[in-house]
């Protein structure tokens, strides 16, 4: 059995563009390369849920997360965030850490197309 608990107070993203401007807030945690990633995601999960977002953790695993490539270097593992946005009902990339907003999928037909 699978499901899924989210924190009452904590919100999903209701449009793209709410998506995009609490991404474009957010510029403290941009950074060059090498990073701790994990410690970035984890402080990115941490700015939405002050701001009353629900963000999980996005592992990307040869420069690819869910079948999307978010580095063009495929040896490239790391790990950032994902949000729903929930009028499209899509799945975004978010990496304030290296300032990527990347679409992944769209589950109103059950994948990515």
């Amino acid at each position: 059995m699978c499901f899924f608990i989210k924190t009452k107070h904590l919100k999903d993203f209701q449009t793209f563009s709410e998506l995009e401007a609490w991404f474009d807030l957010h510029k403290e945690l941009r950074m060059e390369t090498p990073n701790l990633c994990d410690d970035y995601s984890r402080e990115s999960r941490v700015l939405a849920e002050l701001d009353g977002y629900f963000l999980s953790l996005c592992l990307v695993a040869k420069g690819i997360a869910y079948t999307t490539v978010v580095f063009d270097d495929l040896t490239v593992y790391h790990i950032a965030n994902m949000a729903i946005v929930t009028d499209t009902e899509e799945i975004w990339y978010i990496d304030l850490a290296w300032n990527k907003l990347i679409k992944l999928c769209n589950f109103i037909k059950g994948g990515k197309y």
